[in-house]
């Protein structure tokens, strides 16, 4: 909004002067403004995306992500696996080791070494 009034009024001014010289100052001046301002709204664009919250799915402006320069180095999450997780927890007993079936009484002497 600064940048904005700052360059109309900068602008308006410079059409009202004759001398070429400083004419070429302000135009010069004008010009320095145009190119601050695309970058201010670069780093401002770029700084909104910071602020989007993570996993929401919606980003102020495109990321490098958006266009398949994505960082292979950081993978996805994993995918959960339930049913490998019940199938252990099923498991009948005489599949177990020895040590966890709760045999005691086969086990009353010690293990030779």
């Amino acid at each position: 909004v600064y940048y904005d009034s700052a360059i109309g009024v900068v602008s308006r001014f410079v059409k009202g002067v004759r001398d070429p010289i400083r004419r070429a100052r302000w135009s010069k001046l004008l010009d320095t403004l145009n190119t601050e301002l695309e970058s201010v709204e670069k780093v401002a664009s770029h700084i909104a995306t910071f602020r989007a919250h993570p996993g929401s799915g919606t980003r102020a402006s495109s990321t490098s992500a958006d266009h398949g320069n994505h960082d292979h180095d950081v993978w996805p999450a994993p995918e959960p696996d339930y049913a490998s997780h019940a199938h252990n927890r099923s498991r009948p007993s005489s599949q177990a080791p020895s040590w966890a079936r709760g045999n005691a009484a086969k086990s009353s002497k010690p293990a030779a070494r």
